[in-house]
């Protein structure tokens, strides 16, 4: 029974009747899931890396998250709800794992938890029960990849929109009997000399990904891009600023494809920009325009030179943001799908504007699983090839599709000719393709499907590498019926050709000897948009923000926003490790240790608390048990400033301990230490002498503080006061 049927089927009052058992018991439901999933071991192994083990933050978070989006989900019989439930049950059993014995552990998980709730229903609404279970099975089939067919692996590379998209993709594609596998990778903050790409590289080259999708320009996934925009906003710079601060984002994006591409051919798709998210005001004044003029400037120059990218270069498929959003409306796609005391304290954060690109993505991928493997075109001439009927008289030809088959033709694909005529009525003059572009001549009035044989046979081809365009729908009906595997196209539908123009940048399409050339022509696009804002001056840049920063030891008023950081980031985050509320407090008083946050501000406005540190003093060793940085601070360079102000505040201190430990997402700041100068003693920590100098960060954050003096311990566990900055 699929998913959408069972829920739109069900009445409102059994919804109701699950919503609220589940509701009602969701303190024991919290309890029996968690003691269920720590029997797991490598389902375990994931939650100690990604969340330390931390097993009150997995219930409260996470388990208690799933069972309110469950009884949300039944209460409003909305299907998005389960959608984003059912992604959110891989975020500790990732791609990687499931293939590792993974999967069987989650198909057992996954099958207890729903009779936990299955035997509740019983005890009360028996039917009721039976409904709930054939909708969760619907919801479990795409996650368990339960369609014959070998899944699409794709690379999501970007910020928190692939969550978004991935949550949504997976139901719609199962729906059309397509699997997919996908893994997530998250930029690096390190924004100075360009993106970082190294982590990526290599997950791609070990993945072998069908297709690897890169989003850029999507809400916050770049800090400079995000700066750009206020600064736009403003109306307060020249546009030749503007320009140069685009360029410089083109420079990196052209940077990042270049050393992807020279790792794989896999297709591309470059996601472009779309102007989101709007400003609060914006959102939610009708009467505003959605972007201001400074603003709409940018997002059409970036677009302009994304469609450059793309448009020059082999296998990139450009995803219209602007176009999609345009036509739901940026409001309605700013738009959150969950209830705000729902999003709070959850790791979720699902918008519409999410689910309106996974439409997007979930034609591009159904085009990859019909076409992926395409050799032959079996082409109809009458009503395909142009309106009307040759041999009746003029007919008006469909000059860009000719043109479409003959970019095919050129780029490998065998174009036959399957036309019910005489071949005597074809005016081979008229049209932009010749019969040389033909492979084959079927032109006759023998039967399609008999005809569709003997090309297998002659060109000695498996017809599952065969695509028919024919606007017959009887015709199709018969090929693909006598000949299986056969995919056949509507030509008088859109989307079709717009396939087809796909076709061009996947596998099939490509030649070998082609691959060198492929990378020269991205290193050459490159070194291209480099030479036109080499004048681009990124200093000058990162100094216009005015950036100031806080700098002093926490206090008990910043428990609440300390704690929230450190529990909430997962990327800047260098050990991980959950800290309570009470031990933060602990912390604040403990004499060997000094707990210090960092604030942002820039010429638009304060960020508040975007950085903590943890440092323990031991035998004259300054140890940094954690480093912690929201997103929003990521690419200033905060980073630096965060390891080296500790240094001053204490005295006596010989050596820099640095710890880091490697979960699935802190990749962002896996080379902190390093880049600072420290040498790696272990896998999880790194030394740097005194001695070896004063650490440094940009010169472009300016310290601002209160002056306040505040009480820090030295080597020998005394107190010294000293003056914050």
């Amino acid at each position: 029974m699929q998913m959408t049927s069972t829920m739109e089927g069900l009445h409102r009052k059994d919804r109701q009747i699950i919503s609220s058992t589940i509701s009602n018991h969701y303190s024991s439901l919290v309890k029996s899931w968690s003691l269920r999933h720590s029997t797991y071991p490598i389902y375990v192994k994931n939650i100690n890396i990604k969340i330390n083990s931390n097993w009150q933050e997995y219930e409260e978070f996470y388990i208690g998250t799933l069972l309110k989006l469950l009884s949300l989900a039944f209460a409003k019989g909305d299907r998005h709800f389960l959608h984003i439930y059912g992604s959110e049950r891989l975020r500790f059993m990732p791609l990687d794992s499931r293939e590792q014995g993974g999967l069987t552990e989650l198909v057992d998980m996954l099958a207890a938890d729903i009779q936990s709730i299955t035997d509740l229903l019983r005890c009360n609404a028996p039917d009721v029960a039976d409904a709930f279970c054939a909708v969760m099975e619907g919801v479990h089939q795409p996650l368990l990849n339960k369609h014959s067919s070998k899944p699409i692996r794709i690379a999501l590379i970007g910020d928190c929109i692939m969550t978004e998209i991935s949550s949504f993709l997976e139901p719609l594609l199962f729906e059309r009997t397509i699997s997919i596998d996908y893994k997530t990778f998250y930029f690096s903050s390190r924004m100075g000399e360009g993106i970082d790409t190294q982590g990526i590289e290599e997950g791609i080259a070990s993945g072998k990904f069908d297709l690897i999708a890169l989003s850029f320009l999507t809400f916050e996934g770049l800090p400079l891009y995000t700066h750009l925009l206020q600064t736009a906003t403003s109306g307060k710079v020249a546009l030749s600023v503007l320009n140069e601060q685009c360029d410089a984002l083109l420079v990196s994006i052209d940077r990042y494809i270049a050393a992807i591409r020279a790792r794989t051919n896999t297709p591309i798709l470059l996601h472009g920009c779309s102007g989101l998210p709007l400003g609060k005001y914006r959102r939610r004044l009708p009467f505003l325009p959605v972007m201001s003029p400074g603003k709409r400037y940018v997002v059409e120059r970036l677009n302009a030179g994304l469609r450059d990218i793309a448009g020059h270069l082999e296998n990139i498929l450009l995803i219209d943001e602007q176009a999609v959003v345009a036509r739901a409306g940026h409001r309605y796609a700013s738009q959150h799908l969950l209830p705000h005391a729902l999003r709070k304290n959850a790791y979720i954060h699902h918008s519409r504007f999410g689910m309106l690109m996974a439409e997007e993505y979930a034609h591009m991928v159904n085009a990859y699983y019909l076409l992926a493997n395409t050799k032959v075109l079996l082409v109809d001439f009458d009503n395909t090839l142009w309106q009307g009927v040759m041999a009746d008289g003029p007919v008006v030809h469909d000059v860009a599709g000719q043109q479409l088959l003959k970019e095919l033709q050129q780029a490998g694909i065998l174009l036959v000719s399957l036309s019910k005529n005489d071949p005597r009525n074809i005016r081979w003059e008229e049209m932009q393709l010749q019969p040389d572009d033909f492979v084959l001549h079927k032109i006759s009035w023998d039967a399609k499907p008999q005809a569709v044989l003997e090309v297998a046979s002659v060109l000695d081809l498996d017809p599952r590498s065969f695509v028919m365009l024919d606007d017959n729908p009887v015709e199709r009906e018969l090929v693909t019926t006598s000949v299986q595997g056969i995919t056949a196209f509507d030509p008088l539908q859109p989307s079709s050709w717009q396939y087809l123009r796909w076709l061009l940048s996947f596998p099939a399409t490509r030649q070998t000897e082609e691959a060198g050339r492929r990378t020269s022509m991205y290193r050459e696009a490159a070194q291209r948009r480099e030479a036109q804002a080499i004048s681009f001056d990124y200093d000058a840049m990162m100094h216009s923000l005015e950036l100031k920063v806080g700098w002093r030891l926490a206090t008990h008023k910043d428990l609440d926003r300390l704690h929230e950081l450190i529990s909430r980031t997962n990327q800047f985050n260098t050990t991980t490790i959950r800290y309570s509320q009470a031990e933060l407090e602990q912390l604040l008083k403990a004499r060997d240790h000094g707990v210090f946050v960092a604030t942002l501000s820039d010429k638009f406005g304060s960020l508040g608390i975007v950085g903590s540190v943890i440092c323990r003093v031991d035998n004259q060793c300054l140890i940094y048990e954690s480093v912690v940085m929201s997103c929003r601070a990521m690419g200033f360079g905060l980073e630096s400033l965060l390891i080296s102000m500790p240094v001053a505040t204490f005295t006596g201190i010989h050596t820099l301990v640095g710890t880091f430990t490697a979960s699935e997402r802190n990749s962002p700041c896996a080379d902190l230490f390093h880049n600072a100068g420290f040498v790696k003693a272990s896998d999880h920590q790194w030394y740097r002498p005194v001695s070896a100098g004063k650490l440094t960060y940009p010169t472009w954050l300016h310290l601002s503080g209160s002056g306040e003096k505040q009480s820090v311990v030295t080597e020998r566990g005394e107190p010294s006061t000293q003056a914050t900055v």
